[in-house]
């Protein structure tokens, strides 16, 4: 299965809150259909592989950045220019930008968690709005905030390892020789 440029954050900023909220339900709900009804038709009940071929979290769109005290937390200072346009996509930065987006879309989450759980895999491919998937830090919060949507605090070490292998990052493309030649078009 291949997706691509689905831009989640894309409308992920400080003012106008309601009408992300609103898009995100609606972009949410059509990527969540899109999993459940691949993961309930399997072919020879063969696993599917996913590839997000770039663009899946919008970086580049989005203006949120954390409040005085979070950002005194994370040990962040945040410039004038960045409140007015946005936080650098530095590691700290990006990962606390991806644990806000997911964050926000709860349901996407639960469902491309439930996909992964249920034995499939999914690579994200780097776009040009996601190149923040770039550090280890954002990678590190997309698996585990997965990891906890599926499997809780609870699971074993074992299963945590095995559905975190289930996610592949890549920065550039995926080939499988004789196959198949994916990459996002902006690179």
């Amino acid at each position: 299965l291949i997706i691509s440029d689905l831009h989640i954050g894309e409308f992920a900023k400080d003012r106008g809150r309601s009408q992300y909220m609103k898009q995100a339900v609606h972009d949410d709900r059509d990527f969540c259909q899109f999993l459940d009804y691949w993961d309930r038709h399997r072919i020879d009940q063969t696993p599917w592989h996913l590839v997000i071929n770039g663009d899946f979290i919008d970086f580049i769109q989005m203006t949120f950045v954390p409040g005085k005290k979070r950002a005194h937390e994370l040990k962040l200072t945040i410039s004038e220019h960045e409140k007015d346009w946005g936080l650098k996509r530095d590691a700290p930065r990006a990962a606390w930008m991806m644990k806000t987006v997911l964050a926000r879309h709860s349901r996407l989450v639960t469902f491309l968690s439930d996909f992964i759980g249920n034995g499939n895999r999914v690579t994200i491919i780097r776009g040009n709005h996601d190149q923040a998937f770039y550090w280890p830090e954002v990678q590190n919060v997309f698996r585990q905030t997965m990891i906890e949507g599926y499997i809780g605090s609870e699971g074993s070490a074992l299963e945590r390892e095995t559905f975190s292998n289930r996610i592949q990052f890549l920065d550039w493309f995926l080939c499988l020789p004789d196959e198949l030649w994916i990459e996002h078009g902006a690179q």
